[in-house]
């Protein structure tokens, strides 16, 4: 696992629509790739920033590959931990991708109502890979990850 103190991809954005170029999922998305974009190329999504309105914090690209983003970016803290009744804390955005959409779906919210435990959570899961960005634009993954998405420079 590896962290960095930055975590935005800049897109260059369509002045048409005033959206980046990969379309950012949303702060409660899930995206499921069948097959592939076009022939030998795979699909790729942009994962809005939680904290940089307009950013992407990463791109995760696949064939045949589902993916969830649960995070604060669209909806503020909605998502309770059930242990306090309190808004979750820890991750401000997690993004979970795996073979199921459905499975990965439940497990973002899941391990964003974990918090900081959500780390240990996701590597304890066959299959399943994860990108979070903190509430201190830090950024951690799971050793996967690098498989499915791209990793932000250290910065």
């Amino acid at each position: 696992m590896t962290a960095s103190s930055t975590s935005r991809v800049r897109s260059t954005g369509s002045p048409a629509s005033g959206r980046p170029a990969s379309s950012p999922a949303s702060s409660r998305s899930s995206t499921s790739s069948p097959g592939e974009a076009a022939p030998g190329r795979p699909w790729s999504v942009g994962v809005a920033h939680p904290l940089h309105p307009g950013d992407l914090t990463t791109l995760v690209r696949g064939r045949d590959l589902g993916g969830a983003t649960s995070g604060t970016a669209e909806r503020g803290h909605h998502i309770v931990d059930p242990h306090s009744g309190r808004p979750a804390s820890g991750p401000v955005s997690i993004t979970l991708v795996g073979w199921h959409l459905t499975e990965v779906d439940a497990m973002a919210t899941a391990a964003f109502a974990m918090g900081h435990d959500a780390r240990g959570w996701i590597q304890s899961l066959d299959g399943i890979e994860a990108f979070a960005v903190t509430a201190d634009v830090r950024v951690w993954w799971t050793p996967g990850f690098a498989e499915h998405g791209l990793i932000p420079a250290r910065g």
